[in-house]
């Protein structure tokens, strides 16, 4: 779960839950801090074993590894810039990372490679300004 606290300049920070099978929330990971801005939208990759999440007012994405018991460790702070990223999504193969930039009004494209680093692939847009949603199929 990402947690923008607010908006404060480089207080956002991620936290991971385990889910009973009625669906009660139980905490695993609390509040691993980032040193970024306004962390807003998190995914996974199908494995579930990396996460990113979009720092809207840092203009950066975020990268952990999720581990067995499901406590996160981050990887990178910055394991990739884009102009104020609010949503991602991931292709199936856990292969490519989408990241929708409303700063710039396109979503930019990232291979992932085996460790889950990111490499920029391309930007897709312009995009009409005020796009607020990413579905991938």
């Amino acid at each position: 779960m990402s947690e923008a606290h607010g908006g404060g300049a480089g207080l956002s920070s991620v936290s991971s839950y385990k889910l009973s099978d009625e669906g009660k929330p139980t905490l695993i990971n609390t509040a691993a801090a980032l040193g970024q801005t306004a962390a807003c939208w998190v995914v996974t990759t199908p494995n579930g074993r990396i996460a990113y999440t979009t720092n809207t007012g840092s203009s950066t994405i975020s990268s952990f590894l999720v581990k067995s018991d499901g406590t996160l460790s981050l990887l990178q702070v910055i394991a990739a810039n884009e102009k104020n990223p609010t949503d991602l999504g991931m292709s199936n193969d856990g292969k490519v990372l989408y990241a929708l930039s409303t700063g710039s009004n396109a979503i930019g494209v990232y291979n992932i490679d085996k460790v889950g680093a990111l490499a920029k692939v391309t930007n897709l847009g312009p995009l009409p300004a005020g796009t607020t949603g990413l579905v991938i199929r």
